[in-house]
């Protein structure tokens, strides 16, 4: 079996590295010297240098392990465990940070075109040392494989692995690899999607409330905790999804959630899962609009408050949001720029079609793909 790996320099060359293993379960004494050999050499090349790892190397195949790359804000080619019963190739294994990562590609990139991105954060059952890298595509690995090979989503998926539980140090290195990938690969930064099963549904809680304008969208499974400050992502499109029988959390609680998010204007979606207790993840993953849903977000789509999108009197308003965060905000009406309305919220009396665009590094978003469409009294 022929494997190449290939480190693309600054869109200026490529360095083939050719590892040839004599059989399909493991690599010759030479070919586990080479692999650490080009790991090393891949992470000495500057920053502009991009990395690809064609084929993914298992740990359980090299006589020793390499060393952690330095935390150096660089992507570098990793390994994994080999754990699954199912062919996971397909998710490279890069670590970034000291956080092992698998990066799962479109079937085919377009030139010119960009990519949403999903980013799944695994429950603690699924945390993994820096030499794992696989376990945390146990939950749901498998179906988004089959959803970017069958069509049904175009785009990339991104699963990292924590040591333990998700918490700011976490938070701080996904926001660092969302940049850092986004200059790498063509990644929509205005349509990445965040979900998250248990402790992994807090963990998207939490970092939609430090970063909220970074997430497009949101699934929360059986998210065992922070709920506050709601306002803070209450313009995210988010669903929630929770087992009748799960005691932690519990369907009362949740319930209680939802109703705080939608008494702020909020516009939850909320599935309730009959006679299941905590695992209620693969059925999430099964439900038709999963991916759609994740698919259709786009950053600079407002908010209707209240989902009130009709002005009842002449005196009436309406308020539309976009999340807080960005360096700059425009919005229009029926196609004209409102001059002066560069604020994250609008208040509108009348009616139109309402749409914004938003800046983050230089970078502006298009115009709302799903306007607001107020109508009058």
């Amino acid at each position: 079996m022929k494997m190449n790996l290939q480190l693309a320099l600054s869109g200026l060359a490529i360095i083939s590295v050719a590892v040839f293993s004599g059989c399909h379960n493991g690599l010759s004494e030479e070919n586990k010297k080479d692999s650490t050999v080009f790991a090393e050499f891949a992470a000495k090349k500057d920053s502009a240098a991009v990395v690809e790892n064609i084929d993914t190397l298992y740990f359980n195949e090299l006589k020793n392990k390499p060393a952690l790359p330095p935390d150096d804000n660089k992507i570098h080619v990793w390994h994994a465990k080999h754990l699954m019963n199912w062919p996971t190739q397909s998710y490279k294994a890069y670590i970034f940070n000291q956080m092992p990562f698998r990066l799962l590609s479109p079937v085919s990139v377009i030139a010119g075109k960009k990519y949403p991105l999903i980013i799944s954060l695994h429950g603690y059952g699924e945390k993994g040392d820096f030499y794992d890298n696989e376990t945390q595509l146990v939950t749901g690995g498998l179906d988004h494989l089959n959803a970017v090979k069958q069509g049904r989503y175009d785009g990339y998926v991104l699963y990292p692995q924590s040591i333990g539980a998700w918490y700011d140090d976490y938070y701080t290195k996904l926001i660092s690899l969302i940049n850092v990938l986004s200059e790498k690969y063509p990644i929509d930064i205005f349509r990445v999607n965040i979900h998250g099963l248990s402790s992994g549904g807090r963990g998207v809680v939490e970092i939609l409330r430090k970063y909220p304008s970074y997430f497009s969208a949101a699934v929360a499974m059986s998210a065992v905790g922070g709920w506050e400050q709601y306002d803070r992502f209450v313009t995210v499109p988010l669903w929630i999804t929770q087992g009748e029988n799960d005691r932690n959390p519990s369907k009362n609680w949740i319930d209680m959630v939802v109703s705080d998010i939608k008494a702020q204007g909020g516009d939850v979606k909320y599935s309730i899962f009959k006679y299941s207790g905590h695992n209620i993840w693969d059925k999430t993953y099964a439900e038709e609009d999963f991916f759609p849903f994740q698919s259709r977000s786009y950053k600079s789509n407002p908010l209707v408050y209240f989902s009130k999108n009709k002005l009842h009197s002449n005196t009436d308003s309406v308020k539309l949001g976009l999340s807080p965060g960005f360096d700059e905000y425009m919005w229009r009406k029926d196609g004209v720029i409102l001059k002066g309305q560069k604020a994250p919220d609008l208040i509108v009396n009348e009616a139109g079609t309402y749409d914004a665009r938003v800046k983050r590094n230089e970078i502006w978003s298009k115009w709302s793909p799903s306007p607001a469409i107020i109508s009058g009294p």
